[in-house]
């Protein structure tokens, strides 16, 4: 997926969503987003959820939010998340296996289930979800396209 933003987030503004949570618990979360956060610097995070339990990498760079086109990539691969930031390998996390897939609709731009998020005032281009987890030279050769 590529994106472009100059947006300074306040409150967790969505890049692309197909989350599924049952407040006040997450006990049956399942799904998965990537978003922008706002701390001391900006940083871009993907996160998975398996049976209530989050997983995820984040990349903290100052370029996010400069207008220019990024590449994020997230692979889970057996009980594995890697996370590509502008093709490179930011981060490995474990994680447990199970199933991620809910009856949220995928959604750009805007969280699938939680309308209290910001929506993103950027562009998104490219956006590509596989059946298989893709290698490193897959992940350069898209980032390369």
């Amino acid at each position: 997926l590529w994106f472009s933003t100059t947006m300074t987030p306040n409150w967790y503004p969505m890049i692309l969503s197909k989350d599924f949570h049952n407040y006040p618990g997450n006990n049956n979360r399942v799904g998965y987003n990537i978003y922008l956060v706002q701390g001391s610097t900006v940083s871009a995070e993907v996160d998975v959820w398996i049976n209530g339990a989050g997983y995820g990498n984040s990349v903290t760079q100052s370029a996010i939010i400069d207008g220019s086109w990024h590449h994020i990539v997230q692979i889970r691969h057996g009980v594995a998340l890697s996370m590509y930031f502008d093709g490179v390998r930011i981060g490995d996390q474990p994680c447990t296996s199970g199933d991620i897939s809910n009856g949220q609709h995928l959604t750009l731009g805007k969280h699938s289930y939680n309308p209290g998020f910001d929506k993103l005032n950027g562009k998104i281009d490219d956006m590509r979800i596989y059946k298989r987890a893709l290698s490193e030279s897959d992940v350069l050769q898209l980032y390369n396209e």
